[in-house]
C-alpha cells in the first residue's frame, strides 16, 4: 500500500529565482527559494523553502545555499564576504571557509539560466558534519 510519505526523498526541486538581469555582475544577491512544501497529505505552494546566494558571471550564474553548514543559521551577504552571525564563520564570495568553525564550504547548489530566468536545484543539506550529505 502507498502512502503520501512513500514518496522519493531528497527533496531537491528545481526553483525560478528571477529574471537574469535581476542579479548585477560579479555582485552576490541572497534571494528566498519558493517552491511547493508538502506534508504526508497536503501541498502547499510558494512556500519558502530556504535561502539561496546567487552571484552572476555573464550569462552564467553560481549558487549557493545560505544555510551555514555549522549548525544551519542564516548566512547573509557581507560583501567581499558572506557571514554567518551565530558563531562568526565567514565565507568568501565562492563559499570557503575563510574564518569560524564551519566544517565545510558553503553547499553549492545547481544553477542556470533558462529563457532568461535563473532556475537553481534547491535542496538542504545535514549540518555539523564535514561531508555534505543531502537531507
Amino acid at each position: 500500500v502507498a502512502t503520501p510519505l512513500s514518496r522519493e526523498s531528497g527533496g531537491a526541486a528545481w526553483v525560478r529565482l528571477g529574471a537574469l538581469s535581476r542579479f548585477p555582475q560579479g555582485v552576490p544577491v541572497k534571494v528566498a527559494a519558493l517552491g511547493e512544501v508538502r506534508d504526508a497529505w497536503s501541498t502547499f505552494p510558494a512556500r519558502t523553502l530556504g535561502n539561496v546566494i546567487v552571484r552572476r558571471e555573464g550569462e552564467r550564474v553560481d549558487a549557493l545555499s545560505a544555510t551555514c553548514p555549522h549548525n544551519g543559521c542564516d548566512v547573509f551577504v557581507a560583501e567581499p564576504k558572506l557571514v554567518c552571525p551565530c558563531h562568526d564563520s565567514s565565507f568568501g564570495p565562492d563559499g570557503a571557509v575563510e574564518a569560524g568553525p564551519s566544517p565545510r564550504p558553503l553547499d553549492v547548489l545547481d544553477a542556470k539560466v533558462k529563457d532568461g530566468e535563473v532556475w537553481v536545484r534547491y535542496q538542504r543539506f545535514e549540518a555539523g558534519v564535514a561531508a555534505k550529505r543531502p537531507l
